[in-house]
Order: C-alpha cells, then sequence, then structure tokens
C-alpha cells in the first residue's frame, strides 16, 4: 500500500509526464528575431510556459533574417520573423504567408498590412537624451534644431549610421540624431541622469513587427505565436521589461512604467522610409565624406 508520501511522489511524476507529452505534442516554432537576447528569452520563455510550444530562436540583424529566408524559399525552415521593421517586411511580402491576426483591430492601420502579411508589434520613436548630470534638465534643447546651436558642438554622440538603422534615419531628416525612446527609459530605470526629450519639431515612428512565413513547418504554431506576442497584456509586461512602446492603441501608458506620452500626444512628421531605403548607401557614403572631412 503506498505511503502519502509516495502517493504524492507518484502524483507528481505523473502529472510532470503529462505535461511533457503535453509540450511534446505542442511542438516547436522556429522564430527569426532581430530583438535583442534579453527580450527574446523574456517573451520566448513566458510563451513555452503558457502554451507548451518551445522556442526555436534564431537571432541576427534584420537584414541577415531576410536574406536566410530567401534562401530558404524553396524549403523553409523558420516559422515566424519577428522584431524586423516595416520596410523589410513590404520589401518581402512574396515571402510572408497571410493570416488573420487576432490583436489586429488594436493596431492602428499605418501599423498593419491591408492584406494580413504582418502586424505591427512595436514603435519606436526617434528623441534626443539628455546628460542631466552635465546639463541641467530645463536647459536642454527643445528641437532637432537646437541641436545645432554651435555650443553644442563637441557635446552630441550618435551611432555610426553604417551599423545602425536609427541612427540612418537621423541623418536622413537633416538633424544631429541621439537614439531612440526606450533606451532612455532604460537607463534612468537603471539611475543613469538621462532625461527624454520628444523634439517640438517632430520625429519619426519606426515599426517593427511580426509576420508568418509562407510554407514554415509549424504554421499553427507560428499563428499563435504571432497573437500571444501582440496581445494586449503580454505588451504591456514587455513595456514594463524593456520599454518597448506597443503598436497597439489601446495601452495607457500613463499607469504602465516610464509614463510614456501616448503616440498621438507626439509630434511626428512624414518619412519616406522605402524612399530613404533606397538612397542608404549613397546617403551613408555622403556622411561619412562629411564626417573625414570634419575631424
Amino acid at each position: 500500500m503506498l505511503t502519502r508520501r509516495a502517493m504524492a511522489t507518484w502524483m507528481l511524476a505523473g502529472a510532470a509526464s503529462v505535461v511533457s507529452r503535453s509540450a511534446r505534442a505542442a511542438g516547436k516554432v522556429v522564430v527569426y528575431t532581430s530583438n535583442d537576447a534579453n527580450l527574446n528569452r523574456f517573451v520566448f520563455e513566458a510563451f513555452t510556459k503558457e502554451t507548451g510550444i518551445e522556442v526555436e530562436p534564431v537571432e541576427a540583424g534584420s537584414g541577415v533574417v531576410f536574406r536566410r529566408v530567401t534562401s530558404e524559399r524553396e524549403r523553409p525552415l523558420g516559422d515566424i520573423v519577428w522584431g524586423v521593421s516595416r520596410t523589410l517586411l513590404r520589401a518581402n511580402k512574396a515571402l510572408l504567408a497571410p493570416y488573420e491576426f487576432k490583436n489586429r483591430d488594436a493596431v492602428p492601420a499605418m501599423f498593419r498590412d491591408a492584406d494580413g502579411l504582418w502586424l505591427g508589434t512595436n514603435v519606436h520613436l526617434l528623441v534626443i537624451l539628455q546628460n542631466t548630470k552635465l546639463i541641467p534638465a530645463e536647459a536642454g534643447p527643445k528641437s532637432w534644431d537646437d541641436l545645432l546651436d554651435p555650443k553644442w558642438k563637441g557635446k552630441i554622440a550618435f551611432t555610426d549610421p553604417a551599423n545602425s538603422g536609427s541612427a540612418y534615419s537621423n541623418l536622413t531628416m537633416f538633424a544631429l540624431g541621439m537614439s531612440l525612446e526606450y533606451a532612455g527609459y532604460q537607463w534612468s530605470s537603471n539611475g543613469a541622469p538621462v532625461k527624454v526629450i520628444y523634439p517640438q519639431d517632430g520625429t519619426i515612428a519606426q515599426m517593427e513587427g511580426v509576420a508568418i512565413i509562407k510554407g514554415g513547418p509549424n504554421t499553427e504554431n507560428a499563428k499563435a505565436f504571432s497573437d500571444y506576442v501582440s496581445r494586449k497584456d503580454v505588451r504591456e509586461k514587455i513595456l514594463g521589461f524593456a520599454f518597448r512602446r506597443a503598436a497597439r492603441g489601446d495601452l495607457d501608458l500613463s499607469k504602465l512604467p516610464g509614463q510614456m506620452p501616448q503616440l498621438t500626444d507626439v509630434k511626428l512628421i512624414d518619412y519616406d522610409e522605402d524612399a530613404w531605403v533606397d538612397k542608404r548607401v549613397e546617403t551613408a557614403q555622403k556622411i561619412q565624406d562629411i564626417i573625414r572631412r570634419t575631424r
């Protein structure tokens, strides 16, 4: 006759076996992603815990991701791409499968594909970051034009546009660039003396999204992941973890970490992403020549 302890052990083992079988039955999903590893790990572990679907990540820059998807188009090995720009999603429509995303209606039309080929998950805003230890909070610039004041000469830093999409976008607005919105909130939340400034003369919103790869081996699991990563409660958790602004329009940001302004309260300017991508090589070369001449 089994003792209570033995019975409990047997029941736990049985439960673990059921969960294990369930996870195996759920299978896996191969996610090609350009997000940073910490964010990927945070989301993938939570998704697997909830669904039993194991995530096999393939992490690389967005350009590399789509080169890989293109090379595998006759026999896809991946199921989904996540964390890549709207420009690349548009440019690679032929590689994507249409899907009626469950959270589609919560995302503004400008951040989703009309044919259901991709859905925006987060939005990056280009902002000015101010070191309040060096410059009093009230004495900082208010606009991109303010950065042209000679008093800021030698005091502005930005990422190499040859290696950063956001830095390249800054340059094509013909203003001195600083950084992305989420970075400022991450640093300030960790105690850094950083103030996020939304330029009065406007900025741009760069969307990143999720899309299902046409002909992937685990399409149903890819659908489950796309719906999970665009869900309201999940986007709130992602914002709390990494300060990534959701593409959804129904989050009350005043009640979430960082207390970011609503997107409707930020002045946005028209920006032709596709046109500037076509001119990327030419423009990057011009700015590198300018930098070399002014050193």
